[in-house]
């Protein structure tokens, strides 16, 4: 019989907190039942992330993990030797692992040991070893159904699994202050603050929003747009701010940059939108849900999964500004909708969407493949 607790060995791709896999898997690791399940994981660097997981009291390994490449043999044999190690030194009985490179040198270490592997799949983004990492892999947890797309040359689902991402509902309704928040932006009380999270580059799809914003500024004048999120792509950035001129709302349009207190700014939002052009399953909205706002996503990759269309919030066509001025300009008119579907979303999140459900199922993966 296999005693407990057993012993996981998670890999994070980066040593951040800003993104969501790395919110994620904190997410994951702290909600485990930790009778059952001890959590040891492997981040590149040290960070943000290492620091909070061991304020969790969760063993951290630093180790970079080398490119797969020919040139880098000598290293990559090396790290094969010290996973190697880190297997044995902690008793591991499963790697479960997020991306590409890691999945490759935890496959190989598992094969070697004879133990599961778990793959987290969170991009759409098919990677050249994708056949490779998928014959290594035990099982593969999709976090939206629709990534089952980036594995279509595959016929049956039997190593699948969707779990989708989890939040922790209570964060998101335990706000701070919004009027504060509001006057550190410089938005009063009665603006109708229009938010959206994400990193400022072309396939997040700002510059879309900038214009539908722009195409109804006449109709909403007391309209605050903020972007929160690190700039990825500079021009990119500059040709938001260059939209944002010609379409005359240059003043009302704000780059906040990255914030360490977006629950509270969503807290005192009144709409959420996010105009991505490419997504996985992204936790911004489902963070927007719990945080009772009204949402507007595109039909990019999982964003339909999370949102109820006309209940919780609209799906417009990715790249349409037309479409997403529409509902814009409907959401901003009329308060009790926006209540409505706020509070629809909020159920929505903790029905569905909750961390410690997400834990669950996690674990009872787990247990499956051990049996």
């Amino acid at each position: 019989m296999r005693r407990e607790p057993v012993h996981i060995l998670y890999f994070s791709s980066f040593g951040h907190f800003r993104w969501g896999g790395q919110k994620s898997l904190y997410g994951l690791v702290s909600q485990l039942e930790r009778d059952h399940y001890q959590p040891y994981v492997v981040v590149p660097c040290e960070g943000k992330l290492a620091q909070r997981l061991r304020e969790l009291s969760v063993h951290v390994i630093v180790h970079e993990l080398p490119e797969i490449a020919l040139d880098r043999a000598a290293d990559a044999m090396g790290s094969f030797r010290f996973l190697l190690d880190v297997v044995d030194r902690y008793g591991i009985d499963v790697l479960h692992t997020d991306g590409p490179r890691n999945t490759f040198f935890a496959g190989m270490v598992a094969k070697k040991k004879g133990l599961p592997l778990v793959w987290h799949i969170r991009a759409f983004d098919r990677d050249r070893y994708d056949r490779l990492l998928y014959g290594l892999s035990s099982r593969l947890i999709l976090v939206a159904d629709c990534l089952r797309e980036r594995f279509k040359w595959v016929r049956d689902d039997g190593k699948f699994i969707t779990i989708h991402n989890g939040i922790d509902p209570g964060e998101f309704q335990r706000v701070s202050d919004g009027a504060g928040l509001r006057g550190d932006l410089g938005i009063g009380r009665e603006e109708l603050l229009i938010v959206t999270v994400g990193r400022i580059e072309p396939l997040k799809g700002q510059i879309h929003l900038v214009e539908a914003c722009g195409r109804i500024g006449e109709l909403l004048p007391e309209m605050r747009l903020v972007f929160i999120g690190g700039t990825a792509d500079p021009a990119y950035r500059r040709d938001c701010e260059a939209m944002a001129s010609a379409q005359g709302i240059a003043r009302q349009v704000i780059f906040a940059g990255e914030r360490d207190d977006i629950a509270g700014l969503l807290g005192c939002a009144d709409i959420f939108v996010l105009p991505s052009l490419y997504e996985a399953f992204p936790r911004a909205v489902i963070e927007a849900m719990g945080a009772g706002l009204p949402v507007i996503v595109t039909n990019a990759g999982g964003c339909p999964e999370a949102v109820e269309e006309s209940l919780s919030g609209f799906v417009v066509p990715a790249g349409n500004p037309e479409a997403l001025a529409l509902r814009i300009l409907q959401l901003g008119k009329d308060r009790e909708l926006r209540q409505r579907m706020g509070a629809r979303g909020s159920q929505r999140a903790k029905t569905l969407f909750d961390i410690r459900e997400n834990a669950r199922k996690t674990e009872r993966l787990y247990h499956e493949i051990l049996r």
